[in-house]
């Protein structure tokens, strides 16, 4: 269990509002990274990060492949997320952060407008962590 300093600090490393690390080098990333803290039923920490992304798509060239290939990126910049804020979270709190998966990965596609030619619409890809120390 989370003590309220770790839980203040594990927010702080989180921080997602406006100017903040979600949007940190933004034109180099095209995504943004947000997280939702809370307790589950049995009052264990749980934490969702979401990776949310404009993207346009080729009909001509499958949306299955091009978002196979939006998966990938995704969960590699949420693992990358979370192995930044165990570090910085040992350093700062001076304990270890405990992170297990509750879930593999969901990522969907919401589409925006269509054409022939292009497909605009938004990518978002969650994974679900239960958190301890």
């Amino acid at each position: 269990m989370l003590s309220m300093s770790q839980h203040n600090v594990l927010e702080g490393i989180l921080d997602a509002t406006f100017g903040k690390p979600s949007m940190n080098n933004l034109n180099a990333t095209n995504h943004a990274l947000r997280h939702k803290l809370g307790t589950d039923v049995d009052g264990k920490i749980i934490l969702e990060i979401r990776y949310e992304r404009g993207v346009n798509f080729a009909p001509s060239k499958g949306l299955a492949t091009q978002k196979k290939e939006l998966d990938k990126d995704s969960f590699n910049a949420i693992g990358e997320k979370i192995a930044a804020a165990k570090k910085e979270f040992r350093e700062l709190a001076e304990s270890t952060l405990k992170v297990k998966a509750i879930s593999d990965g969901q990522s969907d596609i919401i589409p925006i407008s269509f054409n022939e030619s292009l497909v605009r619409a938004r990518y978002r890809a969650t994974v679900v962590y239960e958190i301890d120390v």
